[in-house]
């Protein structure tokens, strides 16, 4: 310490004492060379500072030897610090410590004070020395301990006695004018860490009212964590916790624990002085309960006797608590991983399921599998643990699995007290990919060993433990949970003693003979059993290669594998696979040259002129240089040139390249540089919106007559056919770009033969014929449109080409549409909901075809009200516009149907195992409509196109959609969105379709769509956004929640909900998830919100947001506060409009 008074330190601790005690010492000009914690707001707020930081974890003796200091503060800091470190300062080292030394030394000294009924109570700072709370007093500080004061209040006086204190210290250190007394060592009252109230805190009816009522206060932390113990009675055989008791004045003479009345808010109970009351209690694991259900739930009645615990059963509860307590961390590490059970097919909301009754079906391991874990490996147990983690992992896609393990040690532990004590412990494998069956094995035998040294925990360790609130959801008996069971023998454990709210998987210590046991209201016994067999089938694959990588396995069993693979992938169909689309065209200009093929605003083209034009075209490229493999450029309005350029290019031989004019001008050189295009074909009206190139281009309009001189043949001729002769099937007919992950569109390269077996599936389901007629309305850049232009050409129908102000006009379209001459319209669903939009209720003669986004149940209701019938359409562009189609019977559940013919679909995992019915995977598919791949992307090729594990032809290949999807047992198929549409949040696993269904479905919300946002701290929470029917249907976000209880679990309900008149779009019309993600909420709203609530959003919740920054200094507080306003003004918003 220099001459002028001041001086340096370290500060080392977890609590916000420290931090309150760090400013004074900042701001009276002392310095702090470092902070030593592990708390993360302590961290932040040294790095705010420009303190360096190191946790207490580490070894922090060489953080603390960096330079010289004065003095060594710890403060809220529970562990001993080693005799080397308190040498090191050059003063002294210096503890703050909440009691009034020498009396309640050690751990939780207010909890003590309140327990033995203290009136007063205190805090020291004292010098430390080797031996705890034993060094000499600097300062000391009486606080009163007031009636009803609880652990926590104390706890705050004790804080705020401690800066108040510090202060005065801080100031006396800096002029040496401090003094130091000796502790009478005499009157000293120790409490160890691992001490805690007798019998697991369980109330006793021996002690008076005043000592229930002091025990349940001195137990009450707050929201902090409680490592000491929580107030509890025994019920029956099971506990409950008690939150709140009042002594009374009155005194019965009733025995001690006897209910002497009872209302809706309160029973009284009599003890051995006054009677006590109590107001509030929880289940053991923290679930609250109203008096009038505790009292119904436990059957109880005025002149009930609560149990008292005898002395034998009170002893062994202390022992046992002592033995364990010092475990507890351990555990809650393994608490937090803990998520609701996996198991295939079963319900994992066990929230509201009444029934008692459990089902059990035995099944049969295999004799190598037991051969292998008793005699090869040498652990039956670790064998079974690690084959049942293998499943799941593969069965349910988690690289961790959490389960609950029942073994006979345990239960005899506990016996007597297993509604206190957790009978099943949590233990967890971690799996990876590249692990064989063995390496799972071990770390299995690791796991047992471990959770076994560390025995077991109290029940309420989760009430207890702030940081475990989030998977309380599974403690409550909310979430489905999963155990195992190590039994000496089937019939020594009755399959009612299992748990009613998950599923028990009873392995007995010999045999070959396994049970599952289980809730029918939580899992069909059809899926109990085909869940067993496919874990037999694993178990057995995985013991006869237990050196093999365990992402080589498969959990299907040998008939199921067969049917995924060969039964429902059976889908030849005849076509002509060596002509190309325009041959077949030309085919029906034979057969109906006269008829009209195409319409456009007045004008149209019969089937010989089309094929003229396109003819005399595809002669004019040949001669400037277009052949196979030439990459053309088509740029051009919708018109009837349009249809000639794209048949030109085909029958040239060329591959053509659609660029819709409305493109910006970036994107639009960036597909003409990207696929080297040498041509393009456009129209002089917007060929000045061509950004500059090399290419070459020919309007078609305007250059049409040197196009026909150039053909080779005479204008005059009346009909006029040409082709190239060169063009071959596996020749590229078009490539077209689709959005990329990176911002950077991507070119997919479609062959003749894939369009070709695309158009004849479609002409025989969902079905076209020369008498139907469709309705052009869709950008040539969304690959969709080759349906609508081409399909009607070979099969001898028409077509009428909308122009864009037509096809983007719901008024317009929907005149088009109700005009009856239409028999077939294609539409995404956004389209769709835009004539809704528009006031389209005729009900028409038509077949909806209805694809490129998932389709609703409420929009295919609506859609079926208004046509003849309606298909579901599926397809990503990379396999040729549509690969399944499905028609939609609202009776049933809407799927994308069965591969169309000559393609096939596998579901599969991430090492493309195919996975069983119900369980999601990535949809993959294979066949003649399968791209070559990306257009000069070769690693992008290889990643998404990848050898057909499953072909015939190893040559062959399938395309990886990153589309989840699943297997019905009638082999249709449900998609369920992108693969990285799921989330995780906070524990658990969602899937955000699953919350868009329940909007739509359930609460009439016309679109929805749910995103995982995160703010400017960090914090991650589900946002719906919906547009609802009409303005007036907006509901309040409250009781949106409400609602939506009724079907999910709290964890799935989005934190936000946020209307909107439309949903941002990307170019090819689909809903931009990524805009909804990034973009903020206001500012959504005020692009795509209604206008009656933007000033009132932006006026309101702007100017509160300002009101908070300036007055919290705390950004993070601020944030969440600023967030939570944001959701309660939109809330109050909604009611004032709904």
């Amino acid at each position: 310490m220099g001459n002028d008074g001041k001086f340096s330190c370290y500060i080392i601790g977890d609590g916000a004492l420290l931090t309150a005690c760090g400013e004074l010492i900042i701001d009276s000009g002392h310095d702090i060379y470092g902070v030593i914690s592990s708390n993360p707001s302590i961290r932040e707020w040294a790095e705010d500072k420009g303190i360096t930081c190191a946790d207490h974890d580490s070894d922090y003796a060489d953080f603390l030897k960096q330079k010289p200091f004065d003095y060594l503060f710890s403060i809220v800091y529970l562990s001993l610090i080693p005799r080397n470190v308190l040498a090191l300062p050059q003063k002294m080292a210096i503890n703050f410590h909440d009691a009034l030394l020498p009396e309640y030394a050690g751990i939780h000294a207010t909890s003590w004070a309140i327990l033995n009924q203290e009136k007063q109570h205190g805090i020291t700072w004292h010098e430390m020395v080797s031996a705890v709370d034993k060094g000499n007093i600097l300062k000391q500080m009486i606080i009163p301990v007031e009636e009803g004061e609880t652990a926590h209040s104390l706890n705050v006086k004790c804080y705020k006695a401690g800066v108040e204190s510090f202060r005065d210290l801080a100031e006396e250190l800096a002029k040496g004018s401090y003094s130091l007394t000796f502790q009478d060592l005499n009157r000293r009252m120790y409490y160890g860490k691992y001490q805690h109230p007798p019998a697991g805190c369980v109330l006793s009816w021996d002690s008076s009212a005043e000592e229930m009522d002091a025990a349940v206060r001195a137990l009450q932390f707050g929201k902090y964590q409680n490592q000491l113990g929580i107030a509890k009675l025994a019920v029956n055989d099971e506990y409950i916790i008690v939150d709140q008791i009042i002594a009374t004045k009155n005194k019965s003479d009733a025995k001690p624990g006897t209910i002497v009345a009872i209302t809706d808010l309160s029973f009284t109970v009599a003890t051995v002085s006054n009677d006590i009351e109590i107001c509030s209690v929880r289940s053991i694991h923290g679930a609250q309960l109203s008096i009038f259900n505790f009292i119904k739930q436990y059957n109880l009645n005025i002149g009930s006797v609560l149990p008292k615990i005898d002395k034998k059963t009170s002893t062994k509860i202390t022992a046992l608590h002592k033995k364990i307590s010092r475990f507890e961390d351990y555990w809650i590490k393994k608490m937090s991983k803990m998520d609701a059970a996996i198991w295939p097919g079963a319900i994992q909301n066990a929230e509201g399921i009444d029934s008692l009754h459990n089902s059990f079906v035995d099944f049969t391991i295999a004799e190598g599998f037991i051969t292998y874990a008793e005699q090869d490996y040498g652990s039956r147990l670790a064998s079974c643990l690690a084959a049942i983690s293998t499943f799941l992992s593969k069965e349910c896609k988690t690289n961790s699995v959490q389960i609950f393990l029942g073994y006979q040690e345990l239960r005899a532990d506990i016996q007597g007290v297993d509604t206190l004590f957790a009978v099943h412990v949590p233990m967890e494998l971690e799996l990876n990919d590249t692990f064989t069956f063995r390496d799972i094995c071990d770390n299995a035998r690791a796991e047992i060993q471990s959770v076994k040294e560390h025995k077991t925990f109290l029940h309420d360790l989760i009430v207890r433990t702030p940081q475990l609130k989030a998977n309380s959801a599974v403690y409550e008996k909310k979430l489905l949970s999963f155990t195992v069971e190590y039994v000496k023998d089937l019939t020594d454990y009755s399959q009612q003693a299992c748990n009613r709210y998950g599923i028990s998987l009873l392995v007995p210590e010999k045999g070959n003979t396994w049970r599952i046991v289980f809730n029918e209201a939580l899992l069909a016994t059809t899926k109990a059993v085909n869940g067993t067999n496919r874990l037999a089938a694993c178990m057995a694959r995985a013991a006869a290669t237990p050196d093999a990588p365990i992402s080589k396995l498969t959990t299907l069993t040998d008939a199921e594998f067969h049917k995924a693979i060969y039964e429902r992938n059976h889908t030849v169909a005849e076509y002509p696979r060596d002509k190309c689309m325009h041959e077949l065209f030309k085919e029906r200009v034979k057969q109906s040259p006269e008829k009209i093929a195409v319409l456009c605003r007045d004008e149209s083209l019969t089937y010989m002129e089309l094929e003229e034009k396109a003819s005399r075209l595809a002669a004019f490229l040949n001669r400037v240089g277009v052949g196979k493999g030439t990459l053309v450029g088509i740029f051009m309005e919708r018109s009837l040139d349009m249809l000639v350029g794209l048949l030109g290019v085909l029958k040239a031989g060329g591959t053509y390249v659609p660029i819709d004019p409305l493109y910006p001008g970036e994107r639009i050189l960036h597909m003409i540089e990207d696929a080297d295009i040498k041509m393009i074909l456009t129209q002089n009206e917007i060929k000045h919106k061509l950004p500059g190139s090399t290419a070459k281009v020919i309007c078609l309009d305007t250059d049409w007559e040197e196009i026909s001189k150039n053909s080779g043949k005479s204008s005059s001729r009346k009909y006029y056919s040409y082709s190239s002769k060169t063009v071959r099937p596996e020749d590229f007919a078009y490539v077209i770009f689709t959005s990329g992950s990176t911002g950077r569109p991507k070119g997919v390269e479609i062959t003749q033969r894939g369009l070709t077996n695309f158009l004849c599936a479609m002409a025989k389901c969902p079905g076209f014929t020369k008498e139907d007629r469709i309705l052009a309305l869709t950008t040539i850049c969304f690959d969709i449109a080759g349906l609508e232009l081409y399909l009607p050409l070979i099969t001898g129908g028409q077509v009428e080409i909308l122009p864009t102000e037509i096809a983007r006009d719901g008024f317009a379209l929907k005149e088009r549409v109700e005009n009856e001459w239409a028999t077939v319209v294609q539409a995404t669903p956004a389209t769709w909901e835009m004539l809704l939009e528009a006031g389209w209720d005729k009900r028409t003669s038509i077949k909806i075809l209805c694809g490129g986004e998932a389709l609703s149940r409420q929009l295919a209701q609506k859609l079926l009200e208004r046509s003849n019938e309606v298909w579901n359409m599926y397809g990503p562009t990379e396999t040729t516009i549509w690969s399944s189609v499905s028609k939609v019977n609202l009776r049933e559940e809407i799927t994308i149907g069965y591969p169309i013919g000559n393609t096939q679909f596998y579901i599969v995992d991430e090492h493309l195992n195919p996975v069983p019915d119900g369980v999601e995977g990535e949809l993959c598919i294979g066949g003649d409509g399968l791209a070559k791949g990306y257009l000069n992307r070769p690693e992008l090729t290889s990643e998404k196109f990848i050898l057909n594990p499953y072909a015939a032809d190893l040559q062959l290949k399938m395309y990886r959609t990153g589309d989840s999807a699943k297997y019905l047992p009638d082999g249709r198929v449900i998609c369920l969105g992108r693969i990285d549409n799921q989330v995780k949040l906070r524990g658990f696993r969602i899937e955000l379709g699953e919350i868009e269904a329940v909007l739509q479905k359930q609460l009439d919300v016309k679109q929805a769509v749910v995103v995982m946002k995160e703010d400017t701290t960090g914090y991650k929470s589900l946002a719906a956004f919906m547009v609802p029917d009409k303005f007036t249907d907006l509901i309040a976000g409250s009781k949106l929640k409400e609602a939506m209880r009724e079907f999910l679990p709290d964890y799935m309900i989005p934190a936000s909900f946020v209307y909107l008149e439309m949903l941002p779009l990307t170019l090819n019309l689909k809903v931009d998830r990524k805009v909804l993600t990034a973009v903020p909420d206001f500012q959504l709203i005020e692009k795509y919100g209604y206008k009656e609530i933007n000033h009132l959003m932006s006026v309101t919740i702007n100017d509160s947001i300002k009101t908070i920054e300036r007055k919290e200094k705390d950004s993070k507080a601020a944030a969440h506060f600023a967030e939570d306003l944001t959701k309660i003004d939109h809330c109050r918003r909604s009611q004032n409009f709904g």
